[in-house]
């Protein structure tokens, strides 16, 4: 029998005690973000754009150059791409100025070194003026593709 009064006990079920979890290790945090492709802001347009695309773009500014080899001007590729990209991409305009600011210098030393030829100079200086061209533009391609920017020495600032 039961008294009304005393109130109704339920019956007890046993808790089982939850085993403690691992705590999250930072490292592997860590190594799932580098695999993220985090975008860059939006461009002035509104459009994401993401840091391997900004990366190749600004690497395009520097290895158009080898344009020249099919019978252009060297100045010609990255003048093209800065003009076309420079406002959607600010690290492409840093990089194509850059670049053409290299190519016009390297095309005004070049310009120099002709009349030197009938002093016997320029016969000399143009084979280094066109290694040192190679050579350059070689490492700013290979830094930009790093997402670096690479200052040219011997380059006239004519684009600030």
């Amino acid at each position: 029998m039961t008294d009304e009064n005393t109130p109704n006990e339920e019956p007890q079920v046993p808790v089982q005690e939850e085993e403690p979890q691992a705590p999250v290790k930072q490292m592997e945090v860590t190594q799932k973000m580098e695999n993220v492709n985090i975008p860059n802001s939006p461009s002035p347009s509104g459009i994401m754009i993401s840091e391997s695309e900004v990366k190749n773009w600004c690497m395009f500014c520097h290895a158009s150059a080898f344009i020249q080899f099919f019978g252009f001007p060297s100045f010609i590729g990255p003048l093209v791409i800065w003009l076309v990209k420079k406002n959607e991409i600010s690290q492409v305009d840093q990089h194509g100025k850059e670049a053409l600011n290299f190519q016009l210098s390297i095309l005004l030393y070049s310009l120099i070194c002709i009349p030197l030829c009938f002093v016997l100079i320029g016969f000399l200086l143009l084979p280094v003026i066109g290694l040192l061209w190679l050579i350059f533009t070689i490492i700013a391609t290979v830094q930009a593709s790093d997402g670096k920017l690479f200052r040219y020495p011997l380059t006239i600032r004519f684009l600030k």
